[in-house]
């Protein structure tokens, strides 16, 4: 199985965002407590992934490559950088 870090990173962005409107609502903070507990178990993965572990599957280009684009990716989506 290969992953695209890239993709990846972005799903980690969208998954804290959704925790943190669930947090905000009483009626959904404790499903943003569970979320926590995934989005943290994903942020291990990708800290992984960019240290080449042995553990975790095979990213879908170079190492350094994809984490060049993820990290242009993660720029152009806090307006960081304009792409």
């Amino acid at each position: 199985m290969k992953i695209n870090l890239k993709e990846f990173s972005q799903d980690i962005q969208v998954i804290k965002y959704c925790q943190k409107v669930l947090a905000d609502n009483s009626e959904t903070k404790a499903l943003s407590r569970k979320l926590n507990r995934v989005l943290r178990f994903m942020e291990e993965v990708e800290a992984d992934l960019e240290m080449a572990g042995e553990s975790i599957p095979e990213l879908d280009m170079p190492r350094l490559e994809a984490i060049a684009e993820r990290d242009k990716a993660m720029r152009f989506m806090n307006n960081e950088d304009d792409i």
